[in-house]
């Protein structure tokens, strides 16, 4: 006769399913952070392709991308530097979007009513706007909007700036050290000049950060930051918006001064 299997008990079945409750409460925050840091290291291979993107077309062209057209408006100023730097990428735009961005900050291609083949767009192909949400924006003026002297990595097309102001693409021997210059970085997708970073932004109503801040959506209240070297560091937001330290702030100059001429750094409110 063949002995009889005793049965869980139903204590020992609680036990099991307390144990399985416990090892999966413990085990997924762990995978949710190992998913966060994923998305984190795309977003990081991105700015590297997009630095990548840059350099090809300094290198054509003996100048730094464009940053928008001119005149421009809050919301349908043709942005230029990505018109460009997809050009010189020569592949599709995936590289464009952040996987910790909204699905809304997707560079989508659709059909254009006017020709923007001098930005780097394709014929037909609509351009994007300064008022459409985006991932990633380029440190086009730096620390400070407008002056007499470019501080940031350049801004309008000969054929647009202004003469008697130094407001047009910045050229070879501009930036004084490549690898402490900031190029590209985590943009917030608010649809307000997303396509670039700024470190001195005034702050919107009721918030702490500008439109033109940089996020802070990775792990630690982190951004991804390109420089002009093409490397690519994570870096806490305190760094990047408004920073107090001399260290991070000459990181926004070109001339890699701290406290250009001309410059009135905002409090940091970090």
């Amino acid at each position: 006769m063949k002995p009889t299997r005793a049965a869980f008990t139903l204590i020992e079945l609680l036990v099991v399913i307390s144990i399985i409750a416990l090892l999966i409460a413990i085990l997924l925050p762990a995978l949710g952070s190992a998913r966060a840091l994923a998305r984190a290291i795309q977003c990081a291979s991105n700015l590297r392709q997009m630095g990548v993107g840059v350099e090809t077309y300094h290198v054509d062209n003996s100048v730094y991308p464009a940053s928008h057209a001119r005149p421009w408006n809050a919301s349908t100023t043709p942005i230029i530097w990505i018109g460009q730097v997809r050009k010189s990428m020569g592949s599709g735009t995936e590289a464009f979007h952040c996987p910790d961005a909204p699905d809304e900050a997707k560079w989508e291609l659709t059909t254009g009513a006017f020709d923007y083949t001098k930005y780097g767009y394709k014929s037909g192909e609509r351009a994007v706007y300064s008022g459409d949400r985006f991932s990633y924006g380029i440190n086009n003026w730096g620390p400070r909007f407008g002056g007499t002297q470019q501080l940031g990595m350049g801004n309008f097309l000969p054929d647009e700036a202004d003469p008697n102001q130094d407001h047009g693409q910045i050229g070879d021997g501009r930036i004084k050290n490549p690898s402490d210059m900031i190029m590209l970085g985590d943009a917030r997708p608010d649809g307000t000049w997303d396509q670039f970073i700024d470190p001195n932004s005034n702050p919107l109503s009721g918030e702490i950060n500008g439109a033109e801040s940089p996020s802070d959506r990775h792990p630690g209240e982190n951004a991804n930051i390109s420089f002009v070297d093409g490397h690519v560091e994570s870096l806490g937001i305190e760094r990047l918006d408004r920073p107090a330290d001399d260290e991070d702030r000459r990181r926004w100059v070109n001339t890699n001064e701290a406290n250009p001429a001309g410059v009135a750094w905002k409090p940091s409110p970090y």
